[in-house]
């Protein structure tokens, strides 16, 4: 009876004596490279067979009894933590009730994502190679948060760098606004008698004196911004680097 029941070449979901599933191929055929010769698998066509019985526990006492090893090992492992839910998975996996396939079809392929059971079939084997090409497809995220400080300090230089040509601008504006006053000046000196010339002086030399002390203290003050904007660009830079080299002396998966 067993060759008309198991009597074909296609995959069969088989108990194994310790009470996990696992698919076997009935009456396959696979090529020794060796020696070139065609190797029968569980080919059920030669011999004789008969049915004996097992008064150990039953396939489903055995699970039963992993479910209850489970939960006892799932009360020692805190909550939210990676263990607790591949426990929880575990524990999901190897029960049984009405309703429940496919909820436990959607927890065994989280589980051969993750990597914690082995495909069975060539379609699951099919579906972990692309996820995993997927994943190594996506982006890392450490090499982006590295683009991100890269991009982040340029913005920052660029500024600093305008901000330094508008002072330059402006610098030279006031240059500019010192020579025409001072051609104005020439202009009211020739004009003048002595008394005046001399009254004029002093006071082009007080407002002299005053306009050097704002000069200094505004490129005082430029220079304290340029220099603190720098810092900050180079603090940027630093960290992008540690980054990027940090991501790169990682192995490659």
């Amino acid at each position: 009876m067993a060759r008309e029941v198991y009597g074909s070449d296609t995959p069969m979901r088989i108990v194994n004596e310790d009470g996990s599933d696992d698919v076997a191929l009935m009456t396959g055929e696979v090529v020794d490279r060796q020696t070139g010769q065609v190797i029968a698998l569980n080919d059920l066509s030669q011999g004789n067979y008969e049915v004996t019985v097992d008064v150990g526990q039953s396939f489903a006492t055995r699970r039963d009894a992993t479910v209850k090893s489970l939960l006892s090992m799932l009360a020692l492992i805190p909550p939210g933590t990676p263990k607790h839910d591949l426990v929880s998975s575990m524990i999901l996996d190897n029960m049984d009730g009405e309703g429940m396939d496919d909820l436990k079809e959607y927890n065994r392929n989280q589980l051969l994502l993750s990597g914690v059971i082995k495909p069975r079939t060539p379609e699951e084997q099919q579906m972990v190679e692309q996820a995993k090409q997927q994943q190594a497809s996506q982006p890392d995220p450490a090499m982006v948060a590295a683009q991100g400080q890269l991009l982040a300090g340029q913005a920052e230089l660029q500024k600093a760098q305008n901000e330094q040509a508008a002072i330059q601008v402006k610098a030279f504006q006031a240059q500019t606004d010192a020579q025409v006053a001072a051609a104005n000046v020439v202009k009211i000196l020739a004009s003048a008698d002595s008394q005046q010339k001399s009254d004029i002086r002093e006071a082009l030399k007080l407002l002299g004196q005053f306009q050097q002390q704002q000069g200094d203290n505004a490129r005082a003050d430029a220079e304290l911004v340029l220099k603190s904007q720098a810092q900050g660009h180079a603090q940027r830079m630093d960290i992008s680097s540690i980054l990027q080299k940090s991501t790169q002396q990682q192995p490659q998966q």
